[in-house]
């Protein structure tokens, strides 16, 4: 999660850092640690579109988490071609805002022009409050300025997406089951362990059995902590919730310390581009990466304005349009092969929609040419809503925020600059209602008003569109069955958390204690008002929308008040009073849906524009392929495609779907006999320390093994190192 934004603060008195090595001076550590952001192995990042091929075999819209790591993948076979297109800059001007992981706190790109700074529409589940969406608008997307949070959902989760998306129940050999999913993750993977200190200071739990050892990705540990947070887990079990001794393989309900997306050898946050681009060993000059270049649409075959079926795979694309500004002319460069739409929840559906697929309704109230009239493009469009409350600190305590404003040797220290906020606990409902006739009571009042929640979401129609049109209704079957999976199997699951609680110590003498709904049962959409994609489209979450999201938002909120009040709870010898809100002898329910509606914001965790659900459900993409409805080759690939968000920052199930995403590209050409195989660009120096292995690596002996539609299917994981950190991803 972003803390930035929502006053994220993480507290202490006392604190420990992993020393470097003494034979290093500090000056030199600095310098050492951002060259390999610079190294000259890094493949093309083009100044000049004159400087582009004609042709690719695939386009790739979008340089951010899913985009490069799929770019670095498809590029391993030097007889491949693969351009990325990113609007972004590289992130070289501002390397050590990004490189540094705490200056997400007290540096921040958000706002800059390294943010696509979206705002929602004013949303009536929240007094009618516009609030901000940001997005990173650099190479690596939001994993370049997110917090780095580096968390996997359940399994329970995963197993329900997986039964949603097949077309037989209980597909196990489903890439989008948890076995093979969560293989996916592992893969792109390296395990950091902490050092003592830090383990035994923190109080930090891991099974390392659970982690991946060869990957791009770093799941780390920061190099600096505080005392303090040994005592978040003993806090919550002082209110019923265990601590969650291995929260990484299939259940992550419970308290832990989370990893964090830092490179031990240098402190440096690792992300998409560090990982799978900086890192390649060898340079390829089959891939090409051009920022600065927003893509307009997606070219297709022939001029016709034939409207083709979305139950076909007739509309194919022959190019990519893009522009290097609002004002600039439009270039065009050809696909041999595919389009691979990776620009995110927001891009990804906005691109289709301009380029003339989505639903008929709002394409011709945008003045675009329909191709494809598919109702499910930008609907079920959801977020994790967060709220904070604020505490001070007694006088014994010192915060990050405390030793950073002091501006000593020890906060220009990298193993300080890499701390960041890593506590979280995830709550299944039996956690938050202890009371079992207020849990059923809760579930009950979900089940019975799904018909009215149902109705009112195919009549809500897309503001500000004029056409008024009802909701298709394989949009709002495929939401139906999404709401009974969440109220059905979620809310009853004690392996799935309906709230995340986070404690933040970035900010001077303050403790932030947060909530986070994690399966809003309110769902909104996304649409275009203008051909123009230069033009922000329209995003309502719809938040809150749904009354039960409030009352679970409510209890995750007062079980916070309790963790920072209560005599039994060890972090209350901390804290000497609640600052925001203020506090009161009581507060009631009334006051505090008052103070939700009016602070909460998001946890920077949209998704869903896309899904991955059959056509019948409202789908936009193929789970077997990830194939868009109605297209030839056009595929999305990024947190889009989850059709329900998940009790998880983004990052690490997005990494997921960019590693089983190639394979199922590899599987088609396999299967055609024009295969895009890893070859002879898949050597890699390994993943250690220094400018580490490349973005690809392994070679057959490291594939991960999937069956795919009864096909087996090899995805080769390359070696590297780095991350996106964001939730987004």
């Amino acid at each position: 999660m972003w803390s930035t934004l929502v006053l994220t603060t993480f507290l202490t008195y006392t604190v420990v850092s992993a020393s470097a090595s003494p034979s290093t001076p500090e000056s030199s550590r600095h310098s050492a640690r951002f060259s390999t952001r610079n190294n000259n192995n890094r493949p093309n990042y083009l100044t000049s579109s004159s400087s582009l091929k004609s042709s690719y075999d695939f386009v790739i819209v979008g340089g951010g988490l899913a985009g490069l790591t799929i770019a670095s993948r498809l590029s391993e076979n030097s007889s491949t071609s693969v351009l990325v297109l990113e609007a972004g800059q590289t992130g070289d001007a501002v390397a050590s805002q990004i490189n540094e992981p705490a200056n997400t706190y007290y540096d921040s790109l958000l706002g800059s022009e390294y943010d696509w700074a979206y705002k929602t529409s004013s949303q009536s589940g929240m007094n009618g409050r516009q609030l901000d969406w940001p997005r990173g608008k650099v190479l690596g997307g939001s994993s370049a300025v997110n917090g780095m949070y580096l968390v996997r959902p359940s399994k329970v989760e995963i197993d329900a997406w997986a039964q949603m998306a097949s077309s037989s129940s209980g597909d196990d050999s489903s890439p989008w089951a948890w076995d093979s999913f969560y293989t996916a993750m592992k893969k792109a993977e390296t395990f950091d362990a902490p050092s003592d200190d830090i383990k035994n200071t923190a109080g930090i739990e891991y099974n390392v059995d659970s982690y991946g050892t060869d990957g791009p990705i770093h799941w780390g540990y920061p190099g600096f902590t505080f005392p303090i947070l040994s005592n978040w887990s003993p806090a919550l079990s002082s209110l019923g919730v265990p601590a969650n001794l291995d929260p990484v393989s299939g259940n992550n309900t419970g308290s832990f310390i989370a990893n964090s997306a830092i490179r031990k050898s240098d402190w440096t946050r690792s992300y998409s581009r560090s990982g799978y681009i900086d890192s390649i060993s060898t340079p390829r000059s089959n891939l090409d990466i051009l920022t600065g270049a927003t893509v307009t649409g997606i070219v297709w075959d022939g001029s016709s304005s034939s409207t083709f079926s979305a139950s076909s795979s007739d509309l194919k694309a022959t190019g990519v349009q893009y522009a290097l500004s609002s004002t600039s002319p439009k270039q065009t460069v050809n696909v041999n092969k595919e389009v691979i739409l990776s620009a995110g929840t927001i891009g990804s559906a906005q691109i289709l929609m301009v380029s003339g697929v989505g639903p008929k309704s709002v394409l011709q109230d945008a003045g675009v040419d329909v191709k494809v009239d598919l109702p499910g493009v930008g609907q079920r469009l959801q977020d994790h809503l967060v709220t904070s409350l604020a505490y001070s600190t007694t006088s014994s305590v010192t915060t990050a925020g405390s030793i950073h404003t002091s501006q000593s040797t020890q906060s220009q220290s990298p193993e300080f600059m890499s701390f960041i906020n890593s506590a979280t606990a995830y709550l299944p409902l039996s956690s938050l209602f202890t009371s079992q006739s207020d849990l059923q009571s809760l579930i009950s009042s979900a089940q019975s008003s799904m018909q009215s929640q149902l109705q009112a979401y195919k009549t809500s129609g897309y503001k500000g569109t004029g056409s008024g049109d009802q909701v298709d209704d394989t949009v709002v079957k495929g939401y139906q069955s999404i709401y009974t999976t969440i109220t059905d199997t979620l809310y009853s699951s004690p392996s799935s958390g309906q709230i995340e609680l986070l404690i933040a110590l970035t900010q001077p003498n303050t403790i932030v204690l947060q909530a986070a709904i994690q399966h809003p049962l309110s769902m909104g959409r996304m649409y275009i008002t203008s051909n123009d994609v230069f033009v922000s489209p329209v995003l309502d979450p719809a938040y809150l929308q749904n009354n039960v999201d409030l009352q679970i938002l409510r209890q995750g909120v007062k079980m916070l008040d309790e963790l920072a009040t209560s005599s039994s709870s060890p972090l209350s010898q901390f804290i000497s009073g609640r600052t925001n809100p203020p506090a009161k002898e009581n507060t009631s329910d009334d006051d505090w849906d008052s103070f939700i509606l009016s602070s909460s914001s998001t946890e920077f965790h949209p998704s869903s524009s896309c899904a991955s659900l059959p056509l019948s459900l409202g789908g936009v993409v193929d789970p077997d392929s990830l194939r868009v409805y109605g297209t030839a080759n056009v595929r999305v690939m990024d947190a889009s495609v989850f059709p329900m968000e998940m009790s998880t920052h983004l990052g690490a199930p997005t990494y997921g779907v960019g590693e089983i995403g190639v394979g199922l590209v590899r599987a088609a050409y396999e299967k055609s006999g024009s295969g895009v195989n890893a070859t002879d660009n898949s050597s890699s120096s390994g993943n250690g320390s220094g400018s580490g292995s490349g973005g690809s690596g392994g070679d057959s002996s490291g594939a991960m093994a999937v069956t795919v539609g009864g096909m087996k299917v090899d995805l080769m994981i390359a070696l590297g190192l780095g991350l996106l950190g964001f939730v987004l991803l």
